[in-house]
């Protein structure tokens, strides 16, 4: 497979950082764009764009959509992963405002806590970070495990681990700590590998969903299929009515964040094309 090119777009410290551990990761060739308010550049070729800066997303975002969609002939087949919060409202800002499919416009699921939980588990477990599978469900910064999918080198952690082990391993991961960048830098690596790896990966991501979980029109993390093509599938993953309730309610939140950004929608003939 051809090496993936990746330009991290943006200023300050989370781009050096994600340029940092992203060229450290050895994933692909990594370039940094620095991106000042005024203006952005966003070379032609990029085969992912990671958007790692701060300020107001309906300005920065409808930015960076507005040089993707200029560039749209030769950006159309890049993936767009944001890095920047609050995430919905960046990866509505940047669709609006380019000619992607919300398909190919994806964002990191629960900042540092997906990274967190899995070195939680995989030390508790003895094994390497990457043998723990850590499906998870976000809006902003609330995030909750599916626990019941949690596995530990292929098997549910609810049997690789005691009780009392794994409930000590879930309360320390929902504290945070002391490494909370790194671990957020960590979960940025770890969606960008799924995406350049192209194996058709199952990972927690934000996406748009555009009738998945009954839910239209929003931007929530959910575990998603992803690869060179951005988001493949939403497989409807069986939950409990508690967890439905909590999506319906961060639904709810995420529609009266985006009222904020106005009555500008995304590209018709590209809203028909989200992954449902």
């Amino acid at each position: 497979m051809r090496e993936a090119t990746i330009v991290v777009l943006g200023s300050g410290r989370r781009a050096t950082r994600a340029t940092r551990r992203l060229t450290a990761a050895g994933i692909g060739t990594v370039v940094r764009v620095e991106m000042p308010p005024s203006r952005v550049s966003v070379p032609l070729a990029a085969d992912i764009v990671v958007v790692a800066t701060s300020g107001q997303a309906a300005r920065i975002g409808a930015a960076v959509g507005r040089e993707l969609s200029r560039s749209a002939k030769h950006s159309r087949d890049s993936v767009v992963i944001v890095a920047s919060s609050p995430t919905d409202l960046w990866c509505e800002a940047v669709w609006r405002a380019s000619a992607l499919p919300a398909s190919r416009i994806l964002g990191v699921a629960g900042g540092a806590y997906p990274a967190r939980l899995r070195r939680g588990l995989a030390a508790a477990a003895g094994v390497p970070p990457s043998d723990v599978e850590v499906p998870v469900v976000s809006s902003g910064r609330a995030v909750r495990p599916l626990v019941d999918r949690l596995t530990v080198a292929g098997v549910p952690a609810t049997r690789a681990l005691p009780p009392e082990r794994l409930t000590a391993v879930l309360a320390a991961a929902a504290q945070g700590g002391t490494e909370q960048q790194e671990d957020a830098a960590t979960s940025l690596v770890e969606l960008v590998e799924a995406v350049a790896g192209d194996r058709g990966r199952l990972v927690s991501c934000c996406v748009r969903l555009e009738g998945s979980y009954e839910l239209h029109d929003v931007w929530l993390g959910v575990p998603a299929v992803v690869g060179r093509g951005g988001v493949a599938e939403i497989p409807e993953l069986p939950l409990d009515d508690g967890e439905r309730r909590r999506l319906r309610r961060w639904a709810a939140g995420c529609r009266r964040r985006l009222a904020g950004l106005g009555e500008g929608a995304g590209p018709e003939e590209e809203r028909s094309r989200a992954p449902r």
